[in-house]
């Protein structure tokens, strides 16, 4: 049919990327997967025109929380930062999706709105996430309700008299300046102004090492755990030579 060959592609139910994943390589291969189908003898039915619809219409809606959840796993960078911003993005994207989605789509962005808004508040909430996007010069400017977050914190790690002026110009002067670029790295930017914003770089390197998923480190168990998996076939094929040379 002139389209690469590709196989069908499994989901694994406890991710739910492999689903989204495996509906799009489907829609890809909607041709060769109904021309296989009705070349068989078998019960299971073809997809109809319409099944096709919604499924095309509910990876649309769900397309940016695949991008969001790539970008969250990521390993080599600051990720916990991004939590709140990206968020807010899925809510604006959603919306628009939604408007020209079929109904089942269209049901399907309406409740997912309305999940991600009561998780986007209960983040907002959160100390640890406001202030590790505070704390990233790329996304500072977020949001005016998580800044008292930002000033608590600050005030709290100071110990002179002082302490309420000196933690609020350090704040005022941080959020007066402008945003980094967003494809900056936040790491570098502290380490260049630590000495301008003593306290906040204090408050920087720990908040900035949380991370956005537990990818990474499910990862690092799954490469250990492989690794131990094949130490032990390895032993014990070395077992059963020297039991046969014996």
């Amino acid at each position: 049919m002139g389209k690469p060959k590709l196989k069908l592609i499994q989901e694994v139910e406890t991710s739910w990327n492999s689903t989204f994943q495996m509906l799009q390589r489907l829609v890809e291969q909607r041709e060769p997967v109904g021309a296989a189908l009705g070349g068989l003898v078998s019960d299971i039915p073809a997809l109809t025109s319409e099944e096709y619809t919604n499924v095309t219409g509910c990876l649309s809606i769900l397309s940016p929380f695949h991008k969001v959840t790539v970008e969250l796993s990521e390993e080599k960078r600051v990720s916990g930062s991004k939590v709140i911003p990206l968020l807010k993005m899925i809510e604006k994207m959603l919306q628009e999706e939604t408007m020209s989605s079929n109904p089942l789509a269209r049901e399907l962005g309406e409740h997912l709105i309305k999940l991600l808004r009561e998780n986007l508040h209960t983040l907002q909430s959160s100390s640890i996430m406001s202030l590790t996007t505070l704390l990233d010069p790329r996304f500072k400017t977020i949001g005016n309700k998580l800044w008292s977050h930002l000033d608590a914190t600050v005030m709290a790690s100071r110990t002179k008299h002082n302490v309420t002026a000196d933690a609020t110009v350090e704040v005022q002067r941080y959020l007066s300046e402008p945003n980094i670029g967003r494809t900056d790295d936040p790491l570098l930017y502290w380490e260049r102004q630590k000495c301008i914003y003593p306290n906040l770089y204090k408050l920087a390197i720990v908040y900035l090492c949380t991370p956005a998923s537990s990818v990474p480190c499910e990862s690092v168990l799954q490469s250990r755990r492989s690794n131990f998996q094949e130490e032990e076939s390895s032993q014990s094929k070395h077992s059963r030579t020297n039991i046969v040379l014996k």
